[in-house]
């Protein structure tokens, strides 16, 4: 689970979607996509989706020959956009440690 940006918008057609690249260490892998929060959808001349506030984004790792912390990092791309115009895409890192806990 990734904690990211305080505030996403998932802007019109035409406009960069929002996406998350994660990079796994050695020892780590990935066992399913992302699960995504159900966005709000709101009407701005024509309806869109949007994410505010905090999200969180899961996906379901498998930590098998990775010893000790582990570090991951996601590439998050978006575009925020208002009633009459976009920023520029952007891409901000977004690092989290893990502490594997062995049973």
């Amino acid at each position: 689970m990734l904690k990211a940006i305080p505030q996403i918008f998932i802007c019109p057609a035409g406009q960069q979607e929002l996406r998350i690249d994660l990079k796994l260490p050695a020892g780590v892998e990935a066992l399913s996509d992302w699960s995504w929060p159900e966005p709000e959808t709101v009407w701005d001349g024509g309806e869109i989706q949007i994410y505010s506030g905090k999200q969180i984004f899961r996906r379901k790792l498998k930590i098998a020959g990775a010893s000790g912390d582990i570090t991951l990092v996601a590439a998050v791309s978006y575009q925020a956009c208002t009633a009459t115009m976009c920023a520029p895409p952007q891409t901000v890192e977004v690092t989290t440690t893990l502490k594997p806990v062995r049973k």
